[in-house]
């Protein structure tokens, strides 16, 4: 499969990096190993001739002399003399009789055939008795100026550590690569199909990949879009020619009825006949246009690209209140707005104003005479409320296509519908509740 392919050309590429890096990691690991060495004598070391200074200090003061140490000599300082501390190295001849010279040291080093390092630490303590200088010495076992043991094996567990890290962080490194240029096909095309829109003219391009199991999820994934976008470029046909095609013969149809209203010689029956025939083209034609905006909403929404422009709300809400103006006055119906410092909000100017027109013209329908409408304008929102029939029933289902609590037949039910299906687009939030008398619709931009 690719994915084994992949994997062998990944191991090749690693065996020849590694040959690379490894001389580079013996290099780092020799200088750290000094590094620790050095390390060992000037802080380990260091600590432990400090820890036996402070011992004997301590026993001086407890017992009022000094421990008989062979590493320890103690000697009176003049009086005045300051304090002082230091370490160091010094070379004294002392011999070993149980490491006897061999033959060519005692040709060519017979002059230093004895010769030990010896570590001192010298410090001053203060006593009653006066100032001592307290001198703590160590000798080497091993060649003069060579390592002990001890700071050999902390300098090889230091750099065992280390060559393991580097190891370690060299594969990490590596398998983080091969994971991202193993995956980075995968998250393109992810972000293309997450960037995609339905309406777009040119269809979805994914990136090719020579990895099995990706190319069969692409094709996958192309094809259902093909066939998502096929299908609402046919569903967006459809409503574009019924748009155009119903709304003419209604129209047609409307006019010659209203032509043979308009004679004479109609009898009162047939009278009434054609005026419910005019009432039902009338309510056709409605639910045709209502039908043609809610699918022309939905496109908007589905397709993703709403254009937006800083506005206000209160200049759509006056618009709205003067168009139906009249109508207001005609019913007796009193008009209330309060405005409470409202802020531009970013969104569609033209669902916008459908959006108040259909909630002012609801907010008008369904009101009866010498009722009330009070609008409420809001930073982040407004608030729509009218006077109206006692709801039987919760208003879960109001924004249901269809439905409609109003007696009158030539209503559409199609109003707030509406109003939801441009919510919805414009991230809107739509809540419904009845409150002293009221019906209230609350828009709010801020979910």
């Amino acid at each position: 499969m690719a994915t084994n392919q992949y994997n062998k050309r990944f191991i090749t590429k690693i065996r020849k990096e590694y040959a690379i890096v490894l001389p580079v990691m013996l290099v780092l690991i020799i200088l750290f190993n000094n590094l620790a060495i050095d390390f060992y004598y000037k802080v380990i070391y260091w600590n432990r001739f400090r820890s036996a200074a402070a011992e004997v200090a301590d026993y001086a003061r407890e017992h009022h002399s000094f421990p008989n140490h062979p590493e320890v000599t103690v000697k009176k300082l003049a009086p005045g003399t300051k304090s002082y501390t230091y370490y160091g190295y010094n070379f004294r001849e002392i011999p070993d009789p149980a490491h006897e010279p061999g033959v060519f040291s005692r040709l060519f080093l017979r002059d230093h055939l004895h010769n030990r390092r010896v570590k001192e630490y010298v410090t001053t303590v203060a006593l009653p008795e006066g100032l001592f200088e307290i001198r703590v010495a160590k000798i080497e076992l091993n060649e003069p100026g060579g390592p002990e043991r001890e700071a050999v094996l902390f300098a090889v567990a230091c750099s065992l550590v280390l060559f393991l890290l580097l190891n370690w962080g060299f594969f990490q490194f590596n398998l983080r690569r091969v994971s991202y240029n193993l995956w980075r096909p995968f998250y393109k095309n992810l972000r293309r199909v997450n960037s995609y829109h339905i309406r777009s003219a040119k269809p979805l391009q994914l990136v090719e990949t020579n990895i099995r199991e990706f190319e069969l999820f692409n094709h996958a994934i192309l094809d259902f879009t093909n066939k998502t976008q096929a299908a609402y470029n046919q569903l967006r046909e459809f409503t574009e020619n019924t748009a155009h095609e119903l709304q003419t013969p209604l129209s047609i149809l409307l006019a010659k009825v209203e032509l043979i209203l308009k004679k004479n010689d109609l009898d009162a029956a047939n009278r009434k006949e054609l005026l419910e025939i005019k009432k039902t083209i009338v309510r056709l034609s409605g639910i045709q246009k209502g039908l043609n905006l809610l699918s022309r909403i939905r496109s908007i929404q589905y397709g993703g690209n709403v254009e937006k422009k800083t506005m206000l709300i209160t200049g759509v809400i006056h618009d709205s209140v003067e168009t139906y103006e009249e109508l207001i006055e005609y019913k007796g119906i009193t008009l209330e707005t309060l405005e409470d410092d409202p802020e531009p909000v970013a969104t569609n100017e033209e669902l916008v104003r459908i959006l108040v027109d259909n909630l002012l013209r609801n907010a008008v329908q369904h009101n009866h005479t010498d009722g009330k409408i009070r609008i409420a304008v809001q930073p982040r929102g407004f608030e729509i409320a009218n006077t109206g029939a006692v709801p039987e029933s919760p208003g879960d289902n109001l924004f249901a296509r269809y439905h409609t609590r109003s007696q009158d037949n030539g209503r559409l039910g199609l109003g707030l519908a509406i109003v939801e299906a441009i919510c919805d687009t414009l991230d809107f939030s739509c809540q419904y509740y009845y409150r002293d008398n009221l019906h209230c619709i609350r828009i709010s931009w801020e979910r």
